[in-house]
């Protein structure tokens, strides 16, 4: 599990715009993602390069049609642990980063503890 990091600086408006933007579609062309924040293109472009440098952009992803790729079925699966230190978490998440057929694990609270 990665650790925690503090943030240095704050968002500004244009800045939580530009992240909505590319969060709809990390494909939109700069000159868009400007014009729709009254921005330079170059001006724009460089705050995308900071979000990036300063982790708010962690990556970018293709989201893949499942249909298309004829794997159309979710599943959620409930792990549950009476462990719950730190080293047992990390050994956990390293196990399930292994499984390319994993994407995502959502740790929960109440009465189970992973699905």
């Amino acid at each position: 599990m990665p650790p925690i990091k503090q943030k240095l600086g704050m968002l500004d408006e244009r800045d939580r715009k530009i992240l909505d933007l590319l969060q709809a579609n990390a494909e939109t062309p700069v000159g868009d993602i400007a014009t729709a924040v009254a921005l330079s293109a170059s001006a724009c472009s460089r705050r995308i390069t900071r979000l990036r440098k300063e982790g708010d952009i962690a990556r970018t992803m293709a989201a893949l049609d499942r249909e298309c790729l004829n794997l159309p079925t979710t599943m959620f699966v409930i792990v549950r642990t009476g462990r719950h230190e730190t080293g047992w978490l990390e050994q956990f998440h390293a196990a399930v980063s292994t499984i390319p057929e994993i994407v995502e694990v959502h740790r929960l609270t109440g009465n189970f503890d992973m699905t």
